[in-house]
């Protein structure tokens, strides 16, 4: 079962820009810890990305540096995510 860890949203008008980032981590029924990255534009499907790892350890460490390179996000795209209000 995955655990939500983070559920974030970029909006700029200005730019046309409505984008949402969710992480979410758990163990799968073989003891393998796993790391769910929802990524694209808002009211869209978006993409998915699923990291496996052998511990609880590894898994951490991959969503901290994720979380970490989202707030570099006003450099690369302009607008800084917010918490979102409302899981979709």
């Amino acid at each position: 079962m995955l655990t939500l860890v983070s559920y974030m949203q970029a909006h700029d008008p200005d730019q046309n820009l409505h984008r949402f980032y969710r992480i979410e981590y758990g163990q799968d029924l073989f003891g393998q810890w796993i790391v769910e990255i929802n990524y694209g534009r808002v009211g869209c499907k978006g993409r998915s990305i699923v990291t496996l790892y052998h511990s609880q350890k590894e898994a951490l460490s991959y969503v901290k540096q994720a979380l970490k390179r989202r707030q570099s996000s006003p450099k690369r795209i302009g607008v800084s995510y917010e918490s979102g209000l409302s899981l979709e």
